[in-house]
């Protein structure tokens, strides 16, 4: 594999744009429906639905030259945690972490990555929830994104379905 430096003509290569939107879903724990309390399924309730684009970190951006010159770790880890501190692309952990998964699923498809975790309904009841990013590790690592949503208090009779979407694309 070649190294990006290798290039004779760097100057020449196409720029990429990078898309990344997130999206937090609150699930009926039995039915794995979206919650609504009218019992519609509506996308503007901002109790059950919230989504929006995410910050990428200067350390996301770095990570990504890695991995495109062959080093650097799959994003396979979703924190949460429960501060409301606005995204700053300086950060590099989340700013009150509680919890950190593998994720759920990565499905990769043309120029466009969706990764998931699904908070199950028997795991961190009476946790409160109100941001997320991605990490390339267990524990540490490299966060990629970062981004607040809105107030979630886990319960047993409610999911959390986390996901980033993540395309590529010519500039």
């Amino acid at each position: 594999m070649q190294s990006l430096h290798a290039f004779p003509n760097a100057s020449t290569l196409p720029l990429l744009r990078f898309g990344h939107n997130w999206s937090v879903d609150v699930l009926d724990a039995r039915t794995r429906v979206v919650r609504r309390p009218s019992g519609l399924l509506m996308f503007d309730d901002a109790e059950d639905h919230d989504e929006g684009r995410n910050l990428v970190t200067t350390a996301g951006l770095a990570w990504v030259l890695a991995v495109l010159n062959g080093s650097g770790n799959t994003l396979g880890y979703m924190a949460r945690g429960s501060s409301a501190t606005a995204a700053a692309i300086s950060q590099t952990a989340l700013v009150a972490e509680t919890e950190r998964n593998a994720v759920t699923s990565a499905v990769l498809s043309s120029a466009q990555l969706v990764i998931q975790y699904l908070e199950p309904a028997t795991s961190n009841n009476g946790q409160v929830f109100r941001e997320a990013g991605l990490f390339d590790a267990a524990s540490a690592g490299t966060m990629f994104n970062r981004w607040v949503h809105t107030l979630i208090t886990k319960s047993s009779s409610i999911q959390i379905l986390y996901s980033v979407t993540i395309t590529v694309e010519e500039a």
